[in-house]
């Protein structure tokens, strides 16, 4: 049986893209994205809200460097990867990351 590794984020921007050119040349854009679920259906406030890494690359990390901004609904579509890196303490840190292979800007937010 083969396996599947896929994710499909639908969400608005919590910042402005951030771009960077790594030692190779290559183009990385870091963004993140929320997400909103109601956790109780009789209570409007009762959101949750879940903060999704995404990195972009090549074209599409320089497409949403140009086109999108803090706010603006995107759907991102991709495969779900582990960063892991020791902080300046030393300290051993991991996070869920989203490889955006699709970005779709979905209009501005009003």
């Amino acid at each position: 049986m083969g396996t599947i590794n896929n994710a499909f984020v639908l969400g608005n921007l919590g910042s402005d893209p951030i771009l960077k050119t790594t030692q190779n040349g290559h183009k990385l854009c870091q963004i993140s994205v929320a997400t909103n679920r109601r956790t109780d259906p009789d209570d409007r406030n009762a959101i949750e809200t879940t903060w999704h890494h995404v990195k972009l690359w090549g074209q599409r990390a320089e497409f949403a460097h140009e086109h999108l901004k803090k706010g603006d609904p995107v759907a991102i579509g991709g495969r779900i990867a582990k960063d892991k890196w020791k902080d300046g303490e030393g300290i051993d840190r991991e996070r869920t990351t989203i490889i955006g292979q699709s970005v779709t800007l979905l209009g501005k937010r009003s």
